[in-house]
């Protein structure tokens, strides 16, 4: 019981903090960017191709990375990160094929994080995004 207690303090305070992070980046930090993730991902021989587009900007070129989470049903199916981002304020496309755990056709959710770096190994402040998406298999 004392362990099942412990947990659910721990899950809360997770809860609230992660909260508390992305009010805060929501609510006054400078917008670094946008990361977008097709509608449609398309599912074969157990990988999903995903794809789509990013903009980020900051004082001068700038380094950034995202990570990209799909999610069916609450549970995590493929998971990919896209660094070397060139954040100059141009949109630029990306796609990659990853393993898929368990996914199946149908909706999803992409959980997107896009870090933009003040500079090389410094702090990366981050925005989140959460998208909805389509799995379809390939035809």
């Amino acid at each position: 019981m004392h362990a099942m207690l412990r947990s659910a303090v721990l899950a809360t305070a997770v809860t609230a903090s992660l909260f508390s992070a992305t009010s805060a980046v929501a609510g006054g930090a400078p917008d670094y960017g946008d990361v977008n993730v097709d509608r449609r991902v398309v599912l074969q021989d157990g990988a999903l191709t995903i794809g789509g587009t990013y903009q980020c900007e900051g004082p001068g070129e700038r380094l950034g990375n995202a990570s990209v989470e799909v999610f069916q049903r609450g549970d995590r199916v493929a998971g990919v990160g896209l660094e070397a981002l060139i954040c100059d304020g141009a949109d630029h496309r990306w796609e990659v094929t990853v393993a898929a755990e368990n996914a199946r056709p149908g909706r999803a959710l992409a959980h997107i994080l896009l870090q933009v770096c003040e500079v090389p190994d410094g702090p990366c402040p981050g925005v989140l995004f959460d998208q909805d998406i389509v799995v379809t298999p390939r035809r």
